[in-house]
């Protein structure tokens, strides 16, 4: 969602030159079979994020083991990208 909020794709969807754009113009449609369901209804954010944690872990998408980070991380450095000129690497 951060990429088309920084290209203005939700600025252009509600002008009606993005057609069928979710979340704007064509409406969410609630998965059938979802992998995780999480009640953000009656569950604290910490409960939440923790049952998806659990979730991931299980799996073996993450790993117990691994550091936790100190700060957010810069998804370009997670992907492997190179720094872009200007940017701290």
């Amino acid at each position: 969602m951060r990429a088309a909020r920084r290209k203005g794709l939700y600025v252009k969807a509600r002008a009606g030159l993005l057609p069928q754009f979710t979340g704007v113009s064509d409406p969410y449609e609630e998965p059938r079979d979802a992998e995780i369901v999480i009640d953000t209804h009656n569950e604290p954010p910490e409960e939440a994020a923790r049952q998806i944690l659990e979730y991931l872990y299980e799996r073996g998408f993450l790993d117990r083991a691994a550091p936790a980070l100190s700060e957010p991380a810069d998804p370009d450095q997670l992907l492997g990208a190179e720094p872009r000129q200007g940017e701290r690497s």
